[in-house]
């Protein structure tokens, strides 16, 4: 029991494929290699570069790059934990260590993608669309296609590029959007390709939470966006390209012998942290919906 060994070449790339399979909002991260210690990471971000106009014969101006060393903390850690009687004799049957690990990796990719989805909250206040005095959006009143391309006016108005925008939906605002025939361009479930915004060849079986495009965005599902009133309400959260940082720690899977009982624990904790740094403030945004 507490002798076993744990075969990590086996647990591990079973738990990550099954964590990327299913994850909505690793979609839109910048996980650029950083520097982890310490339970933080350094990562740098750099400020807008306006161009200049050159006159012959003169010195040119040198703007400046504002690079700014940002300290992200990892202070998120979900973990996933059962019991099992026998180690070895799991890890060796390679479908017992599909399930357990598929069920692991679900659990803590929704503790993931709920927490990159929430970070919206720092977006800037011209990106965060409500009805009037803040209250959410009735859908039954107003189009979801005219929010949208509200959320791309909000774009572009915020210097963010054409390409690669993206919005995150709930569950009951898909089921508006499929009830679109004019607007929305639905992706099938048998795999028919969809041209998008820089990028091509995009499909429902190739890209977790994919359904289709509306209004120059690619349009995604979550079942892990943020609430509000017990569920009522809901964030869509929308933005273009990979505005939120993120880094992680995967820990080892680790066995362990479980107290007062005959058999182990299965164990794993993950530990990660996400922000929205710099301009990317202006390159993500939320529709406060009524979400019905």
């Amino acid at each position: 029991m507490s002798n076993s060994i744990v075969a990590q070449q086996v647990w591990m790339p079973a738990f990550i494929g099954n964590l990327h399979s299913v994850n909505v909002g690793l979609n839109f991260v910048d996980d650029s290699p950083v520097v982890v210690s310490a339970g933080s990471a350094k990562i740098l971000s750099a400020g807008s570069i306006t161009a200049g106009s050159y006159t012959p014969g003169t010195d040119f101006t040198l703007m400046d790059a504002t690079v700014t060393g940002n300290t992200l903390t990892l202070d998120q850690k979900p973990y996933w934990a059962v019991g099992i009687d026998n180690v070895e004799e799991v890890q060796t049957n390679p479908q017992a260590v599909a399930n357990l690990t598929r069920e692991g990796a679900y659990g803590i990719s929704a503790s993931i993608d709920a927490y990159l989805l929430g970070r919206y909250t720092s977006a800037i206040t011209a990106n965060k669309l409500t009805a009037s005095a803040g209250a959410a959006i009735d859908m039954s009143s107003v189009a979801i296609y005219t929010k949208i391309v509200a959320a791309g006016t909000a774009l572009t108005k915020a210097g963010a590029p054409m390409s690669g925008r993206w919005i995150v939906v709930s569950p009951e605002t898909h089921a508006r959007l499929l009830q679109d025939t004019t607007y929305f361009v639905r992706a099938s479930a048998l795999g028919d390709m969809v041209v998008t915004s820089a990028r091509f060849g995009t499909t429902v079986s190739t890209t977790p939470g994919f359904v289709g495009q509306i209004a120059g965005f690619d349009v995604f599902v979550s079942n892990n966006l943020t609430t509000a009133s017990a569920g009522a309400n809901a964030y869509l959260v929308y933005g273009q390209g990979k505005p939120i940082h993120f880094a992680s720690q995967l820990g080892e899977v680790k066995v362990a012998e479980a107290s007062k009982q005959f058999g182990s624990i299965i164990k794993q904790l993950v530990v990660f942290g996400a922000a929205v740094l710099g301009p990317n403030t202006g390159r993500i945004g939320s529709i406060y919906v009524v979400n019905a």
